[in-house]
């Protein structure tokens, strides 16, 4: 059986995060703590509780692990795709289509996520550059936002990445669009993206 601190550690891997040490506290306290003296009357008694106490945490960590197991393989990937450019575009102030379009389909009797990541070398941005992600020409539901900015005032070429996704889609096919555009700045606004890669994925919840 593993130690106590092993046991918890191995909850905060199977979590992937630091963040249920706060979330769980008292129950890592309960499993964690050193035994508090007891007279020779309350020992035995002090034993039985703690080890109650132990199970119980044991329980409801393993019920932890369970639940983020089961949010890992609750998407099937059911298609994949990605398009590439290499040409430099200087960037407007007005949005411009940067990437080919992508379109993906949700298959009948389905509820599909679709995740869109896109990567673009950025150069002499000022001040920033903004992204516009579009599914089926809007950009309702999109998670955790369809604008996105990405970096500026570089003088050399940087590279920005971000992802997003949309989930609960009904079935039917689903035409994504990324559009960058310079974010207005009182004046003097130039930059432009050179290579880029555009990576959208439909899955089945």
């Amino acid at each position: 059986m593993p130690s106590r601190a092993g046991l918890f550690k191995k909850i905060e891997r199977a979590t992937g995060n630091r963040k249920s040490e706060e979330a769980y506290g008292p129950i890592r306290r309960a499993i964690l703590s050193p035994p508090i003296p007891a007279a020779n009357g309350e020992a035995t008694m002090g034993r039985t509780v703690r080890r109650a106490a132990l199970a119980t945490a044991i329980c409801v960590l393993s019920a932890i692990i369970h639940q983020g197991n089961a949010a890992a393989a609750a998407l099937t990937l059911l298609s994949t795709k990605i398009t590439s450019k290499s040409n430099d575009l200087i960037l407007p102030l007005t949005p411009i289509q940067v990437f080919d379009r992508v379109s993906l389909t949700c298959p009948p009797a389905k509820t599909c996520t679709m995740r869109i990541e896109f990567s673009a070398q950025l150069f002499k941005v000022f001040p920033t550059v903004d992204a516009l992600v579009f599914i089926n020409e809007s950009g309702v539901g999109i998670l955790p936002g369809s604008e996105i900015t990405l970096g500026g005032g570089e003088l050399i070429p940087l590279t920005s990445t971000f992802a997003v996704w949309r989930g609960d889609l009904p079935p039917g096919t689903y035409t994504v669009r990324v559009k960058f555009r310079l974010n207005p700045g009182g004046g003097g606004e130039a930059g432009g993206t050179g290579l880029r890669t555009l990576t959208a994925q439909i899955f089945a919840q």
